[in-house]
């Protein structure tokens, strides 16, 4: 009976050892141990907060980032975000390590779905898997491909906010345009010709004039990618569009965009473009002149010339009046600005 007893005290205090442990902030023990480091910048200085990371599991390095971008989001301003994401520097450098070098995840993949879940640290896990860990992610293509489609469901829910929307679509854009020329070259068919010596290339143009035929779980794939990818362009327009929108998510949207038009068969981007470039004045000046540019150099609309003379006129901002905007003009008039060819839908790969 004694025995049992104990054995049920070391129980209870085991369970509240790990409540402590669940209920503790990391974030402010690692914000000690990193002003420590600042006060005295030495290798003996460090340790502990190395100590401290290195004593931490996956599980518990994911609370302390959700603790980091709790306090974040209260202290920077959105436009900051990309910037500020470098605070969870302690979880870039240690996560991977403690989880098998990101062999899953699905942890990361839950957070960033959560709604509850600060809208900071939703921001920095795309930020995460979309930039900082490439290297980790490069052999693990249909890890990336699930995250895209994660992302890709946030930039089609209009409950979602803008930021976190337009983030959505950079990177799961980046990810599903990477995966579609992945899911070709994986094939068995067109890896078999690849390794006899053929072109990937040229291969993929055998496949579009249906000279070789992919196995139909590639067939299936390259579908859902191309559908998911057709999704993500016009949730972009339909954010290009909004008013009000913000110059910095405005350039990000701009670039996503250029970057799938061989995508779009249809030439609703370059229509997309066009009508914001007359609608200018529904943009922050700042970013009048990527309308611009992005019309002119991938677009070939030779019209955004006589409308950079209007946004020159109508410019309130002295330094985009004065200086930004004519700087351009001259570039443009000079021929100093390079032109990219115009070919939509070029990427597209129609299977049976």
């Amino acid at each position: 009976m004694r025995v049992c007893r104990i054995s049920l005290i070391v129980l209870a205090i085991s369970i509240l050892a790990i409540q402590a442990r669940a209920e503790e902030n990391y974030w402010q023990i690692v914000k000690r141990y990193l002003e420590e480091d600042n006060a005295n910048p030495s290798a003996e200085g460090s340790s502990g907060t190395k100590e401290f990371l290195a004593s931490l599991s996956a599980d518990e390095l994911i609370i302390a980032a959700r603790q980091c971008s709790a306090e974040m989001e209260q202290k920077v301003p959105p436009e900051e975000w990309d910037m500020a994401g470098m605070t969870l520097g302690f979880f870039y450098e240690y996560y991977p390590f403690k989880s098998n070098n990101l062999e899953d995840i699905s942890p990361l993949l839950s957070d960033l779905k959560d709604k509850s879940q600060s809208s900071f640290w939703r921001h920095s896990i795309m930020q995460l898997l979309g930039t900082e860990w490439h290297r980790q992610l490069r052999d693990k293509p249909q890890s990336r491909l699930k995250a895209a489609y994660v992302m890709n469901d946030i930039l089609l829910d209009t409950s979602e906010p803008t930021l976190l929307r337009v983030k959505a679509a950079i990177d799961s854009s980046y990810f599903l345009t990477n995966a579609h020329t992945w899911n070709l070259g994986q094939d068995i068919e067109i890896d078999w010709l690849v390794k006899k010596g053929a072109k990937l290339g040229d291969v993929i143009k055998d496949v579009k004039k249906g000279k070789v035929t992919p196995t139909n779980e590639t067939i299936e794939r390259n579908k859902k990618i191309e559908t998911t990818i057709a999704k993500s362009i016009q949730a972009q327009i339909d954010i290009l569009a909004e008013p009000n929108l913000p110059a910095y998510l405005g350039v990000n949207l701009l670039g996503s965009l250029t970057r799938l038009v061989g995508f779009d068969e249809t030439g609703q981007i370059k229509q997309a473009m066009n009508n914001a470039l007359h609608n200018y004045k529904n943009y922050d000046e700042y970013l009048w002149r990527y309308l611009i540019r992005a019309n002119i150099i991938y677009f070939g609309n030779e019209e955004a010339k006589s409308i950079l003379q209007q946004m020159i006129n109508d410019a309130k901002n002295k330094h985009e009046k004065e200086y930004t905007l004519p700087e351009l003009k001259r570039d443009l008039d000079k021929g100093k600005i390079e032109r990219k060819p115009y070919v939509p839908g070029s990427s597209l790969v129609k299977l049976p």
